[in-house]
């Protein structure tokens, strides 16, 4: 069920992660970039679980990106 949920968003999405998360691996993010219609997905290669801890400057600018700031 939380599948068809996720395929119900209808607003404009940001998919960011890490490449090596362990925790959650990236296949995850592929497949919500692929059920979320129109998001975008940013796979920060060198980044695990918590990229916006690990290197805040890289996830901002991506959200900036995102955000057309």
């Amino acid at each position: 069920q939380s599948a068809k949920r996720i395929q119900g968003i209808t607003k404009p999405t940001l998919i960011l992660w890490g490449g090596r998360d362990r925790l959650i691996p990236p296949d995850n993010a592929r497949r919500f970039q692929h059920d979320i219609r129109g998001s975008q997905l940013v796979v920060f290669p060198k980044l695990g679980h918590v990229p916006q801890e690990e290197d805040p400057a890289a996830t901002v600018a991506a959200a900036k990106l995102f955000l057309d700031w």
